[in-house]
């Protein structure tokens, strides 16, 4: 027998909702967690899980979960976070579970970032539309130029619309990879 690496993740509210989906496959936690991390890593489709309750409580302290893995499993995870911009293995299969369990999108580091630039950049941009406004409801005509400047705010809006789907889509495509 190969010999197997341990590694530990803190599963928190996932725990109970994690060891019905792993029952009802057969599995114990660590065969569920090793095939998931297989299925993902080998970018294979999965069957989607049954319906999965989630527990009467979802907020509580999260609890540890050992998973075992050889060191080319946990080298090749690693690897893959890496590219993904995902900075721990921990954290890459936590958003794993969610995303198996909840169907919730889970964004990497520089992802997220991203979204957040994005969105400042909207703000700014509803400032700018809420003093064109104001502008109008006074009753004063616009400037000369105006126009260019709504058409211009127009094109930013899109172009954040564009930038937000994308970054969601990569990332609900990314969690989903292995269903």
């Amino acid at each position: 027998m190969p010999r197997t690496d341990l590694a530990t993740y803190r599963l928190g509210h996932l725990r109970e909702a994690w060891a019905v989906h792993c029952r009802r496959s057969g599995l114990n936690a660590s065969e569920g967690m090793r095939n998931l991390l297989q299925s993902v890593l080998a970018k294979k489709p999965r069957k989607p899980s049954s319906n999965l309750e989630l527990p009467a409580s979802t907020i509580s302290a999260p609890e540890k979960l050992t998973i075992r893995l050889n060191r080319r499993e946990i080298k090749d995870a690693e690897a893959f976070i890496g590219r993904l911009g995902i900075k721990s293995i921990n954290r890459w299969i936590v958003g794993l579970v969610r995303a198996q369990l909840y169907a919730e999108p889970i964004l990497s580091d520089p992802e997220l970032e991203a979204l957040v630039n994005s969105t400042g950049e909207l703000r700014a941009i509803g400032r700018n539309l809420n003093q064109i406004a104001r502008h109008l409801n006074y009753g004063e005509p616009l400037e000369h130029g105006s126009l260019d400047v709504l058409t211009t705010l127009n094109q930013h809006i899109d172009a954040h619309t564009k930038s937000v789907t994308a970054i969601l889509s990569k990332n609900v495509s990314r969690w989903r990879r292995s269903r």
